[in-house]
């Protein structure tokens, strides 16, 4: 029998300041997400400024083999 997964589009998104701390935070994140689930492929895009607050996202696709490890990875 084939083995069914289940695959999730996610963006991920971090604000704060400064810039240089939320870019090196979502370059952490994305290197937990990659160590702990199946990543297919993932952007992360350059951090821009909205008055006072800069924020930065990375959009992802990931396999999973349950719907379980969907909502851990949600919460």
């Amino acid at each position: 029998m084939e083995e069914k997964k289940i695959l999730i589009r996610a963006v991920i998104e971090v604000a704060g300041f400064p810039k240089e701390h939320i870019e090196q935070t979502m370059n952490k994140l994305m290197e937990n997400v990659k160590e702990n689930y199946n990543v297919l492929k993932y952007d992360v895009f350059e951090a821009s400024q909205i008055k006072e607050i800069w924020s930065t996202f990375s959009e992802v696709e990931i396999y999973f083999d349950t719907t379980e490890k969907v909502v851990g990875f949600c919460i």
